[in-house]
């Protein structure tokens, strides 16, 4: 009886709840916090983490699109118009990255023979065992070795190739298409209006070959995959730069490699504008390059020569160079060496130009005579802080000669942090292979131009205290 009762008192009891873990306060916490968390985060992440709350969600728009990505399809540049539709993540878009180099033309024969003649690759999905593996991890890994490495028959393998070949004329068209369309310089000009804060432009040159290897690699994954060659003649930067000054964007930032030279082939209206679209930098970091593409006619080198020699001749590079008259970092590279003997010197791209406040410089490829760039730099001692020079070319002149005034213009290395030669330094008379592995003439003469503690000497009086030779 007693135990009945106590069963009735028991039954009489309300359920017990189930045990829930607590909420992650995330709306609670202060909005400083906040931001902190997602400084941490990529734009993905970002993405998931807006879901554990409203204010977490408010504060996460800020940093979905701090980079907007441009790639060479029309898509593309429609997304980035809907980004900049947005009333809030719009407002914090700080950096415009662009493909450039499309895919070259290719013949279908060439494309079949080129992915034949390819070596056949292993591809492990899995790492390499250790030597501590158990024997079963063994069997798996050596399993899966050999079927990536069954080849696939011929029948396969045209079926493969057709696939593959699809998909390399869809980029060339969809590269095609934005070339002819002249990369949408409205739609860009749209977007610019409403990304007051962009600060930085830069380009990637590899992104469209990148996601194109990505996709002939699903379907050939035991091929070597090199794609095809790159094309200059797909770069969007003339139409970026153009819409740049229309909308009145003032951004600090320009790095792009490499640019066509056909970015000067414009009438006088539209260099104009492109000079005027880069008055606000403080970082320029800009390569040009040539290819066939750009040069179309029969004789290719002849119109080489008069387009480059043109452009240089007529200051439509110093005067685009100059225009940027605030830079604090200027990197000039000319990587591709022209296939005729015109060469751009500092005197055709710099001029005798000062910039007050210019703490770094990285040269490539340029020519000078045994005065310029020694006056380049007294011109710019008191700021310059970092000099970098590579496969330069000297027409008159010595090179020791001139290391020596280099040094000199910097109170003998007093006023530079870092000094940096590579490449190869020609001159009438020698060359000097800075890279050379056994002299290690870079790191030298590097050492030479910024030492502070050897006095007025020459770079013959340098080598005899270290008993090094060229």
């Amino acid at each position: 009886m007693a135990r009945r009762k106590a069963a009735q008192k028991m039954g009489k009891q309300p359920p017990r709840k189930s045990a829930r873990a607590a909420k992650f306060p995330a709306d609670r916490l202060p909005s400083e916090l906040i931001h902190m968390i997602f400084a941490y985060l990529e734009p993905t992440e970002a993405a998931a983490f807006r879901w554990v709350g409203r204010v977490v969600a408010e504060i996460g728009l800020q940093y979905l699109t701090p980079t907007v990505y441009l790639a060479l399809k029309e898509e593309s540049y429609d997304r980035l118009l809907a980004i900049a539709g947005h009333p809030v993540a719009s407002r914090y878009v700080v950096k415009l990255d662009y493909e450039t180099n499309g895919l070259d033309f290719i013949l279908r024969q060439d494309f079949d023979w080129k992915y034949r003649s390819m070596p056949v690759i292993s591809r492990h999905d899995s790492e390499r065992p250790d030597s501590l593996a158990s024997p079963r991890a063994w069997r798996v890994y050596q399993r899966e070795s050999f079927r990536n490495m069954m080849l696939p028959s011929e029948k396969q393998t045209t079926q493969l190739l057709n696939r593959a070949w699809s998909t390399y004329e869809a980029y060339r068209t969809s590269h095609k298409n934005v070339q002819q369309a002249n990369f949408f310089p409205e739609k860009i000009m749209e977007a610019l209006k409403r990304f007051r804060n962009l600060k930085s432009i830069s380009a990637d040159p590899d992104g469209a070959h990148k996601r194109y290897v990505a996709e002939i690699r699903e379907l050939l994954p035991t091929l070597y995959v090199l794609g095809t060659r790159y094309s200059t003649n797909f770069d969007p930067t003339t139409s970026i730069l153009l819409a740049a000054e229309s909308a009145g964007l003032q951004f600090e930032t320009l790095a792009c490699q490499p640019v066509s030279w056909q970015i000067f082939a414009q009438n006088t209206n539209d260099l104009a504008a492109l000079n005027r679209s880069i008055l606000h930098l403080k970082i320029m970091d800009i390569a040009f390059s040539s290819s066939q593409d750009d040069f179309p006619n029969e004789d290719d080198t002849v119109q080489e020569v008069d387009f480059v020699g043109k452009f240089l001749d007529e200051r439509r590079v110093r005067d685009l160079i100059t225009s940027a008259t605030h830079l604090e970092y200027l990197g000039l590279a000319f990587k591709e060496v022209l296939r005729s003997n015109v060469h751009p010197t500092l005197k055709k791209t710099l001029g005798n130009f000062h910039w007050s406040s210019l703490k770094a410089v990285a040269l490539e490829s340029l020519a000078s005579n045994e005065h310029d760039l020694v006056n380049f730099c007294k011109r710019h001692s008191r700021t310059l802080k970092d000099l970098s020079l590579k496969d330069m070319i000297q027409y008159e002149g010595l090179w020791h000669v001139t290391f020596h005034e280099v040094r000199r213009a910097f109170l003998l290395g007093q006023q530079l942090d870092t000094c940096e030669l590579r490449g190869i330094f020609s001159s009438p008379a020698y060359r000097i292979f800075m890279d050379h592995p056994e002299k290690r003439a870079g790191i030298t003469i590097s050492n030479y131009i910024r030492a502070t503690n050897i006095g007025d000497i020459s770079l013959d009086e340098y080598y005899h205290e270290l008993n090094q030779r060229l």
